[in-house]
């Protein structure tokens, strides 16, 4: 029962740690200066109208909170936005990556645990 309880305390805690880091993300994300609209514009963006309209049709006039609550909804949904610089969708472009890594990962655990088997067996010495 002793496990049970630890494992349900540490998904409690998981959930904690996963709803701090996305508030801070967003929150420095939107404290940074300047915003996405004038980014993507960059100089075509000067006449007020179009900045306007490019921060209206994004979404960036809205409340913080709803803005917040809709981010953490797309993500909950699996739809992670589009990416500023290529114009594509998040989520493939992630998938992709994630492959690389988890080769990576598999490798390292090839190469580690038994290191760490091997060197903890030689720490400890002989069984008598």
């Amino acid at each position: 029962m002793k496990a049970a309880q630890l494992i349900m305390r540490r998904l409690g805690l998981l959930l904690v740690v996963l709803f701090i880091v996305s508030v801070l993300t967003f929150v420095i994300v939107n404290v940074l200066p300047g915003d996405v609209a004038n980014a993507i514009l960059g100089d075509l963006g000067t006449p007020a109208q179009v900045v306007v309209a490019l921060r209206r049709q994004m979404g960036l006039d809205l409340p913080l909170l709803t803005r917040y609550w809709a981010w953490i909804a797309g993500l909950l949904c699996g739809d992670f936005g589009q990416s500023l610089q290529f114009g594509l969708p998040i989520a493939p472009m992630l998938l992709g990556r994630l492959r690389n890594s988890a080769i990576l990962g598999a490798i390292t655990l090839l190469i580690a645990v038994p290191t760490a088997v091997l060197l903890g067996g030689r720490a400890a010495g002989p069984a008598d």
